[in-house]
């Protein structure tokens, strides 16, 4: 009987890897699936379909442990997360309700929400059911790296075939890892989650010093191919705060990591010193044909935020529609670029914008609630396991006042971060439980 107890853990866990493997996944980039929302062109029906098998795998797999554990998540029963999480997912529905009604594409993006962010709250509930903090965080970390080396197969399989697939240069001349299959600004994030990961291994003792000095010259040079601005100042602040918080780093490792920071910092100072041409500084970072109005503007985006703002206003409590309203609004109001924005570059002003007050506040209350306990984290806490989860939440935060993981069509970034999100809370549940 204990030998069959032990082989059934063994396939259901199999199930829950399988079920974590496709909420990470990185899926083929949402901007070249569908680029403005509305037309569906011939060239990008491949990715399209992909996208439909990547969703039915999922609910497939979720079925499966439905079936085999359904019972167990229904006598846990729901938490004030899981709460927030199902008001978020019935107001997009109202929202595309009122908004959107006769939008396939619209019912579709909602249809992959609740897949994915129940996946999500499913497979992070199993970690914790199954293993103690760190073998929870072992499984997750796990995850993340099968889905970096799923993107470099990927990238590496397709560039060869043609190049434009993995690096293709944009219309401000800047030429950025990603190319068709991904957007670079999501994969820059994925890096840098990665190398977070990469630093728990090495202190678990997964990695040797050889192996995690390897990786991580490996991935901030992918970082800084992506051509993120957002990701390289992401990955430097997560570097910063590991090498002096993380105590189980070794001395040495130490001070390769603050030789490599300083090294960094020494390169722009000197730019900017011995530049006597400020615009010449400006156009190194900035690009385009106005680089100093792009940097102050933030790429463009300040005036993509005044545009949604007043979108805001004109329905403040149920919004636009979820995914589609939006595109559809700033397709009506937005003209001052020479192209249209698929969404508004920010996870704040996204949800507001696509799902009014009511829908919004409660992924929002989730996003500042979990910074506020990764802060703490950070600041307070001697665990390793809550140190790495915390800035992989405070980095995925940080890409969302540029980006949208949260609040638009579904990305493995945002699923990321309602999975350590959610660990987070169930930790501080427990903890407060024992209290």
């Amino acid at each position: 009987m204990n030998k069959q107890n032990i082989k059934y853990n063994l396939k259901i866990d199999t199930v829950y890897f399988f079920l974590l493997i496709f909420v990470f996944f990185p899926i083929f980039s949402v901007d070249k699936i569908d680029p403005l929302g509305f037309d569906t062109l011939p060239e990008y029906s491949y990715s399209k379909l992909i996208r439909i098998v990547w969703v039915m795998l999922t609910l497939i797999t979720c079925m499966i442990i439905i079936s085999k554990h359904g019972r167990y998540h229904y006598e846990v029963g729901m938490n004030l997360y899981d709460t927030l999480i199902l008001i978020y997912l019935l107001s997009a529905t109202i929202s595309i309700a009122v908004n959107t009604p006769t939008r396939l594409v619209a019912w579709y993006r909602l249809f992959e929400l609740i897949v994915f962010y129940f996946s999500s709250l499913l497979v992070t509930r199993y970690a914790f059911m199954q293993y103690n903090y760190h073998g929870a965080y072992n499984f997750l970390c796990k995850g993340i790296f099968y889905s970096f080396l799923a993107t470099i197969i990927v990238l590496t399989v397709l560039g060869l075939y043609n190049t434009n697939y993995a690096f293709l240069s944009e219309i401000q001349n800047r030429v950025r890892l990603g190319g068709y299959c991904y957007s670079p600004n999501t994969l820059s994030i994925l890096f840098v989650i990665t190398q977070i990961c990469a630093a728990y291994f090495f202190i678990t003792h997964k990695y040797d010093f050889i192996s995690f000095s390897f990786i991580t010259l490996i991935l901030h040079i992918a970082v800084f191919m992506t051509g993120s601005r957002t990701g390289l100042a992401i990955l430097f602040f997560s570097d910063l705060i590991l090498s002096f918080k993380l105590k189980s780093f070794s001395r040495l490792t130490k001070y390769f990591i603050i030789l490599f920071l300083f090294a960094l910092l020494t390169t722009v100072f000197i730019i900017i010193v011995y530049s006597s041409n400020l615009d010449l500084f400006v156009r190194l970072i900035g690009l385009g044909e106005d680089p100093l109005s792009e940097l102050i503007t933030l790429n463009n985006r300040a005036s993509i935020y005044l545009v949604a703002f007043e979108g805001i206003l004109q329905k403040p409590v149920i919004g636009h529609g979820y995914v589609d309203g939006v595109r559809q609004y700033l397709a009506n109001n937005y003209s001052l670029s020479f192209w249209l924005p698929p969404h508004t570059h920010n996870s704040f002003i996204e949800v507001l914008l696509a799902q009014g007050f009511i829908g919004g506040l409660p992924l929002i209350f989730i996003i500042i609630y979990s910074l506020a306990l990764a802060i703490k984290s950070i600041i307070h806490s001697k665990l390793t396991q809550n140190i790495i989860g915390s800035v992989i939440i405070l980095s995925i935060f940080l890409s969302s006042l540029t980006t949208v993981p949260l609040g638009n069509t579904i990305i493995n970034i945002g699923n990321i971060f309602v999975v350590f999100s959610y660990s987070q809370y169930l930790h501080y549940r427990y903890k407060r439980n024992c209290a």
